[in-house]
């Protein structure tokens, strides 16, 4: 507003009456859709009053009153004074007045009738913006601050901001939701969260443009440390055809987080689905790997551009020596000698000489330390327990084994870095029951019954002799009768009849 009104003093008279309307237009087409736009509405207004373009302030009050606004009921009522105040027949449209006249009285005031027959037409609208007026009022009563800040949000307000767009999304008036969402991104600009929710709307709506915009603004200016919105713009614009966008989505990633390796990824993987010429995607790869932050980085890299040409290429040779390359820098990189190793294992068929040659080469490697040599040659025995076909190789790597260790190996390992001799190595042996308490040697030892061995020594055996120890009357050896009788069992016993075996 404070533009208009530098702009009215340089632009005067007829010639700028075009330039302040394009001017109130813009800022309409802005925020003209704001819960609380009425000042701007009232100035356009005021504008046109001012110029003597009544018919024009009619236009702009039939715009303004099927918008929800704050002053909504302000808007009504200077809606129907400009009525009272013009003649309608200057003010509504010569298709309006011929569809308004068979309703006129006869007999009744031609201007006294069509103010009537305006107004009550335009009452529904009124009522209509009344009802959505109300449905967002609690909604724009919990917006605190509706401005950008550095400070976070309370959860309340960010709150307020999801369910007021899932409102707006429910009521299915694409205009509406998307100003609101750009309201919402003044003040949450920080927030990944809103535009994901945005960028999934427009999506849905398959509204090419408004995404592309958006994937520029959030990740050109507010969220460039987002790793994932960048990723997301570059699938986007891959999906849509438009491989250039896809490599300038990501080359502006790599501006804000250059040794973000997976961005690296992305760009070429772009490349080499574009089909493009296989020295842009060297080029990529080398670049890469130079502008690499760490020495682990450039290593990654290197493996990565290795296992282009082993796979993708079919070029083992070109492999390896990418993977010699990185080796001259770092002799003893752990990661680099393993890939060495895998591009012989990936062969078909496999190469078990090749294999072993490399084996051989990593093992005798200047630099390595202890653990790495101890490390190279296990893998080195379980290869050879797998595929070798000469035993006295695998004899001769144990001794090596040996030699460094001064141990055997352990054993193939295990699915989760364990081998299985220290796994069993964990469980303690049971040591022999060699000195048994005092109190089960108090007694001799009792004669087994059964001929049978109890597995433990004699004495264990024996139970304690309680007193006055008396024959079995059951006839149970090496019982006491207190063991097996109850109080007065023997005249139980001397009342069952004798056992006579029947003949079948």
């Amino acid at each position: 507003m404070y533009y208009v009104e530098c702009a009215k003093d340089r632009h005067k008279g007829v010639a700028g009456e075009g330039r302040i309307r394009e001017l109130f237009e813009r800022a309409i087409a802005a925020v003209g859709l704001d819960f609380k736009s009425d000042d701007l509405w009232d100035a356009y207004i005021a504008y046109e009053k001012s110029i003597g373009q009544m018919k024009n302030v009619f236009g702009i009050y039939e715009r303004l009153l099927r918008i929800p606004t704050l002053h909504y009921k302000k808007h009504f009522e200077g809606f129907q004074q400009l009525l009272l105040a013009s003649p309608v027949q200057d003010l509504i449209t010569p298709e309006e007045l011929e569809i308004l006249k068979p309703h006129i009285p006869e007999g009744e005031d031609v201007e006294t009738a069509l103010r009537q027959l305006v107004t009550e037409s335009r009452r529904s609208l009124f009522t209509a913006t009344e009802s959505e007026a109300a449905k967002r009022w609690t909604f724009e009563e919990n917006i605190k601050r509706p401005y950008f800040h550095v400070k976070p949000l309370e959860n309340n307000q960010l709150k307020n901001w999801h369910e007021y767009l899932d409102f707006e999304i429910a009521e299915k008036q694409s205009s509406r939701i998307i100003f609101l969402f750009e309201r919402c991104l003044v003040a949450c600009a920080l927030y990944e969260e809103f535009w994901r929710k945005y960028l999934d709307y427009l999506k849905s709506q398959s509204m090419t443009e408004y995404i592309r915009y958006a994937y520029q603004r959030v990740c050109s200016y507010h969220l460039t440390n987002k790793t994932g919105l960048h990723l997301d713009w570059a699938a986007f614009e891959e999906e849509t055809g438009d491989m250039a966008g896809a490599i300038q989505a990501l080359q502006n990633a790599l501006k804000h987080q250059p040794n973000k390796a997976i961005l690296s990824l992305r760009q070429i993987g772009v490349l080499r689905r574009l089909q493009t010429d296989p020295a842009q995607i060297e080029n990529a790869f080398d670049s890469a790997v130079q502008t690499a932050s760490e020495a682990s980085l450039g290593e990654f890299f290197l493996i990565k551009q290795a296992r282009y040409h082993l796979k993708v290429k079919n070029n083992k040779g070109k492999a390896m020596e990418v993977l010699r390359t990185g080796l001259k820098r770092d002799p003893a990189s752990s990661a680099l000698l393993y890939a060495l190793i895998d591009c012989e294992l990936q062969q078909l068929p496999l190469d078990v000489t090749a294999v072993l040659r490399i084996f051989d080469e990593v093992t005798v490697t200047e630099g390595l330390s202890h653990d790495q040599k101890v490390d190279f040659l296990e893998r080195k025995i379980l290869f050879l327990e797998d595929f070798g076909s000469d035993v006295r190789e695998l004899r001769a790597a144990h001794h090596q084994y040996y030699e460094l260790t001064g141990q055997a190996p352990r054993g193939r390992k295990r699915a989760f870095g364990e081998d299985e001799d220290e796994a069993m190595d964990q469980v303690p042996a049971k040591k022999p029951f060699e000195n048994p308490p005092p109190s089960l040697l108090s007694t001799p030892p009792m004669a087994n019954p059964y001929g049978v061995p109890m597995g433990v020594p004699p004495a264990v055996n024996a139970w304690p002799a309680p007193p006055q120890m008396m024959a079995s009357p059951v006839g149970f050896p090496g019982y006491p009768p207190q063991a097996m009788a109850w109080p007065a069992a023997a005249s139980y016993g001397q009342t069952w009849p004798p056992y006579q075996a029947t003949s079948t």
